[in-house]
């Protein structure tokens, strides 16, 4: 597993899996798409008058919540 903002680029490969650089490294690591997820697009979530539970417990300090598209 890689940390986010560690990652610099992320291309499609001529064989259609992942290309990923990142910050950290020089080289170009190569993944098969059914390994990652990618992750796109954040549209952020009014969160005003709703709430937002993970396992049944409400979560109340939340600085923003957003919705990711995901590419194929």
């Amino acid at each position: 597993m890689f940390i986010t903002e560690q990652v610099e680029s992320i291309e499609v490969s001529e064989h259609g899996g992942w290309l990923v650089r990142f910050n950290t490294s020089p080289r170009v690591f190569q993944y098969n798409k059914a390994r990652l997820l990618y992750l796109k697009d954040p549209k952020p979530i009014n969160i005003v008058h709703r709430g937002l539970y993970v396992r049944n417990k409400r979560i109340s300090d939340i600085a923003e919540l957003l919705c990711f598209a995901y590419s194929t």
